[in-house]
């Protein structure tokens, strides 16, 4: 023991110095490991996003009729898959809201001015390939229903809507996209976003995707299962606020997206 008060303070000291240095080495270890997981994280977000772009770019080119054909279709498709990148880098994690992915794809291709779209459904939260490939699905009907669909009619009606569905394999969520007052005939022919909807989702997420088209309405359901990691959901709505929120505004000036892509989703 000191002999003394002075030395009793150095030893004091001593002690609490030691203190700080335990807790700085703790939080250095957190630190690493934060930036190791992060370092993991983004190396797997870069496969899975180089992995999307090769099937993009190979189902674009077997699918085109001609180079300029091939090189506007892939253009609009990879800027469809950069708002995805630009909006999950918002959030720390790398998610997107389901109700975002919507709204922002929906703006992005839209030429038409009024309130002619409705977009609604609980809050959910996609992450990596389940976020991109469903971009890019909705981009696909997106382009379809500025050139064939809702979007190119005065009268013309786009309704998204989401629940969440649970049975005994688990929860999954049903978007629904329908649009109505169609300037022309439905485009029956199957291109790349029916295969996008009817094979690609289900092939990477585990979904399934059916797209009909009537004489006066598109109607497309997809139905993605909640895996807690990729997908997830929240349940019930915040208490302030409606499932159905305003409408979309489209009196935006029409993207140079938009001519990028079209027939794909019929």
């Amino acid at each position: 023991m000191p002999a003394n008060p002075d030395e009793a303070g150095q030893w004091s000291r001593i002690a609490e110095l030691e203190a700080e240095n335990a807790e700085l080495r703790r939080r250095l270890e957190v630190e690493e490991g934060r930036s190791k997981d992060l370092h993991s994280r983004l190396q797997h977000r870069v496969r899975n996003l180089l992995s999307v772009l090769n099937a993009i770019s190979r189902r674009t080119s077997e699918l085109s009729r001609s180079t300029e054909d091939y090189a506007l279709h892939l253009d609009a498709r990879f800027a469809a898959i950069t708002r995805a990148q630009n909006v999950a880098l918002r959030d720390a994690e790398g998610r997107i809201n389901l109700e975002d992915l919507v709204a922002e794809e929906l703006l992005a291709n839209t030429g038409q001015e009024g309130e002619q779209v409705e977009i609604g459904g609980p809050r959910v939260q996609l992450k990596g390939r389940a976020a991109d490939t469903l971009w890019l699905a909705v981009h696909e009907l997106a382009v379809n229903s500025v050139k064939y669909g809702a979007l190119s009619a005065p009268r013309g009606r786009i309704t998204v809507s989401w629940e969440i569905e649970a049975d005994a394999s688990g929860e999954a969520i049903r978007l629904e996209w329908r649009e109505r007052g169609l300037a022309l005939p439905p485009q029956n022919r199957r291109g790349f976003g029916t295969e996008v909807i009817e094979r690609t989702l289900s092939y990477e997420l585990g979904a399934s995707g059916s797209l009909s088209c009537g004489a006066d309405e598109v109607f497309c359901s997809i139905l993605l299962p909640v895996d807690g990691e990729l997908v997830s959901a929240e349940d019930p709505f915040p208490q302030d606020r409606s499932p159905w929120h305003d409408p979309v505004r489209t009196d935006v000036g029409r993207s140079t997206q938009a001519e990028g892509s079209g027939d794909e989703a019929g």
